[in-house]
């Protein structure tokens, strides 16, 4: 199998990876500190109006905030930011 360079990634519901401006579910404390462990060419992206829920069709997820955007605009821009990751 012929080796390939993919840029490091990771997925979460906010900040280093990805996440939903609503998500409330996210540790953020946690994420914060944990942002050290991640390579510096780690990306970040924040999907507008997106929950926790929303990534993976939950249902509703306790402490979670109200998506701004459907569940399908959700997961468009998701794949959109996955297949822009990968070579």
């Amino acid at each position: 199998m012929k080796k390939r360079h993919m840029p490091p990634f990771c997925i979460f519901s906010q900040r280093k990876g990805w996440f939903g401006s609503e998500d409330h579910v996210l540790n953020m404390t946690n994420l914060e500190k944990g942002r050290g462990y991640l390579p510096e060419k780690a990306a970040e992206y924040r999907i507008d109006g997106g929950n926790h829920a929303q990534f993976g069709n939950y249902g509703v997820q306790k402490g979670d905030g109200e998506a701004l955007i459907s569940a399908a605009e959700q997961q468009k821009q998701m794949k959109a930011l996955i297949l822009s990751a990968l070579p």
